[in-house]
């Protein structure tokens, strides 16, 4: 039986559960699961990582390697745990700032916690930013300036979003 897939919407090939085994082992191995250690694991061709054709392993220079940090990145946060709807599913792993960890378990340390609504917080604000310049940009723009409410929405939600978290630091 399927444990994990990948979130919908991606495009990761490969075995999610497999991925997740050989995740476990790295967090293992090395105290903290990073995209360094994912790509480094990966190269090996024997490594399940490997199979997931997004890396390109055919490449050896620096813009191929920060390439597949990026890729790294973004396969960790595809894995999720599937629910009966999808829109209900679960992401296995959340980012505190350093590195990847069990959402399942993240509460109980009350550090990793913390740094993780940390990065959450500087996402929610990375994206309060986007809106905001999306805000501005139909504003100004005839054709757009439909869009003008649905935005104000969008922006009104994620500045509760942002208070919200502010509070519980």
């Amino acid at each position: 039986m399927t444990t994990y897939k990948f979130k919908a919407g991606t495009r990761f090939s490969g075995d999610p559960d497999a991925i997740v085994v050989e995740f476990e082992r790295l967090r293992s191995e090395f105290g903290a699961l990073q995209p360094e250690a994912i790509v480094e694991a990966g190269a090996d061709e024997g490594n399940p990582i490997h199979d997931v054709k997004q890396f390109l392993w055919d490449d050896d220079d620096q813009a191929a390697h920060e390439y597949r940090l990026t890729i790294a990145r973004q396969l960790v946060r595809a894995i999720v745990i599937p629910a009966k709807d999808p829109k209900d599913d679960q992401s296995k792993y959340v980012y505190t700032e350093r590195d990847y960890v069990p959402l399942a378990g993240i509460t109980a340390n009350p550090g990793r916690y913390l740094l993780a609504l940390s990065a959450a917080r500087r996402d929610l604000e990375s994206a309060q930013r986007r809106v905001d310049d999306l805000l501005n940009a139909a504003k100004t723009n005839k054709s757009r300036r439909g869009d003008v409410a649905a935005i104000m929405l969008a922006v009104e939600a994620l500045h509760t979003a942002n208070e919200s978290i502010r509070t519980i630091h």
